[in-house]
């Protein structure tokens, strides 16, 4: 697909299979950040000053862990784990 010019999304679940199914024992897995949270387009656009990015992380870190990746948002996410 990827040679087609075509990307795979793959939902935290599905990651979390394929790396089970190769044997790896999951430690963790948390997510870095979203793709469309509401301060990533203000963030690109210089309206959140840089001294703030910090905050504007532990709030989407907040509410990502009560609201998980929504399903048309994407996340980039951290797997911990052990072969």
């Amino acid at each position: 697909m990827a040679e087609q010019g075509l990307k795979l999304h793959r939902s935290r679940q599905e990651w979390l299979a394929l790396l089970r199914s190769a044997g790896f024992t999951i430690d963790r897995s948390s997510i870095l950040r979203h793709g469309r949270f509401p301060s990533t387009p203000l963030i690109a656009a210089g309206l959140i000053p840089r001294w703030a990015w910090p905050c504007a992380r532990l709030l989407e870190i907040r509410i990502a862990s009560v609201t998980g990746v929504l399903p048309w948002d994407y996340a980039e996410v951290l797997f911990e784990a052990r072969a």
